[in-house]
């Protein structure tokens, strides 16, 4: 057996590296979450950040160089050729011979590869995955050497955060794959090796996550000049940050968009009246989810300068002005006695003023108007207070004039033959 030091080999992948630094990159996380997320360790990363070589193969060295194995190629054409083929145990006793000419270190027995060495299929090409919008699914699509055989392909994927969890094992035989019921917003380490005779390929890996979970927005209600929002994830589902995207919808304006950490968010400085289409997203290694869209209105602001206009034995007339730069729909009406706290709510109006009809005579009201944008009400209605009078009907004894109707003291008018 052969003896001396043990080929070294990174277990990570080049895509494993690529992706770690584009995202220390782009994303502007730290060396210790890529090392952790990726599955480098970590002082490899930091060197490949400071600029330090890092143009190693991944897996172990090859037994032979590529020129001893151009020479061996031609060597067993030509035998071939000229009727003298070479079996495969004369092949395998040919590069123990060379191991021992060069003093090759190699992994061999005595120096002489098994039968697995030259029937070893090799690994698959071009290996592409990508998320679909369903959360927990992953689509695989590879190509195998052209100049290898093989029965089937191998597919392995485990959370490449978890670095002693399980892992999950699929075979097939076509040259694409659907990997189900994965986490959401996880990230994934999966390998494909090509399977001939039961003999595996080298791996061929990809990092790859899975879509999140859309989040759900539990509560949106306006503010003064914004909107207060609240949302809980799945716990089924992981994110790194969420995404909020707002837009007015009366206007041409650009949508808005604030990313957070947290599960809330207070939006400020919206216009008065508006209407508002909110949207969360959840994000996990880049990937969006999709989003859970709620429409609410900020507070109008209120009407202005309410007053009673007219009088009578059963109604009232009031008028008032319209709010300065606020959108509103309608007006709306309310009003109930002073011992009385039920409200009568009118029908909504657009004109600046309404009538408030069939009032008890001798009764104190109080009347409020309100401005409305998409059913919801300003926080400042404007009130005022009305005393329905009683009349009284006077009749003169001593004359055939209908009878008189007025107010109570100090509007009672008499007839001038009635005496006091």
């Amino acid at each position: 057996m052969a003896t001396g030091k043990q080929p070294q080999y990174h277990s990570y992948s080049t895509n494993a590296m690529s992706e770690a630094l584009k995202a220390i990159n782009d994303d502007k996380i730290s060396v210790q979450e890529a090392s952790r997320r990726f599955g480098i360790p970590q002082d490899r990363l930091s060197g490949k950040v400071s600029l330090q070589d890092d143009d190693c193969k991944m897996g172990p060295d090859p037994v032979l160089s590529k020129e001893e194995e151009l020479k061996l190629v031609t060597w067993l054409e030509d035998l071939a050729k000229s009727g003298f083929p070479l079996k495969p145990d004369d092949l395998l006793n040919s590069v123990q011979q060379i191991g021992k000419a060069t003093k090759k270190e190699t992994p061999f027995v005595v120096g002489r590869p098994g039968k697995k060495w030259y029937c070893k299929p090799l690994p698959v090409h071009n290996l592409e995955s990508t998320a679909t919008e369903h959360p927990g699914m992953v689509t695989l699509s590879w190509e195998p050497d052209s100049t290898s055989v093989q029965d089937g392909f191998k597919i392995t994927y485990h959370e490449a955060e978890q670095f002693n969890g399980d892992s999950n094992t699929m075979f097939v035989d076509k040259q694409h794959a659907v990997l189900e019921s994965l986490l959401p917003g996880c990230n994934y380490s999966i390998t494909v090796q090509a399977v001939s005779n039961s003999v595996e390929s080298n791996e061929t890996s990809v990092f790859q996550a899975t879509r999140p979970l859309s989040p759900i927005i539990e509560d949106l209600r306006p503010t003064a000049n914004g909107l207060n929002i609240s949302w809980k994830s799945d716990v089924k589902s992981k994110q790194d940050k969420f995404e909020v995207i707002h837009k007015r919808n009366d206007t041409a304006a650009e949508s808005v968009t604030t990313v957070t950490v947290d599960s809330h968010l207070v939006l400020e400085e919206l216009y008065p009246g508006a209407g508002y289409e909110v949207k969360v997203f959840a994000i996990s290694h880049g990937l969006r989810s999709e989003p859970h869209a709620y429409f609410q209105a900020v507070y109008p602001h209120p009407p202005r300068k309410l007053s009673i206009e007219k009088v009578t034995s059963t109604s009232v007339l009031v008028r008032w002005e319209p709010p300065l730069d606020s959108l509103f729909s309608e007006y709306s009406i309310r009003y109930r006695t002073e011992d009385d706290p039920a409200w009568v709510k009118l029908p909504p109006v657009k004109e600046t003023e309404a009538e408030v009809a069939d009032m008890t005579p001798g009764e104190k009201y109080l009347i409020q108007v309100n401005t409305v944008s998409f059913s919801v009400e300003s926080t400042r209605p404007q009130e005022v207070n009305q005393t329905i009078r009683e009349w009284v009907e006077l009749t003169c004894p001593s004359c055939h004039t209908p009878p008189l109707s007025s107010h109570l003291a100090p509007y009672v008018t008499t007839c001038p033959l009635v005496t006091t």
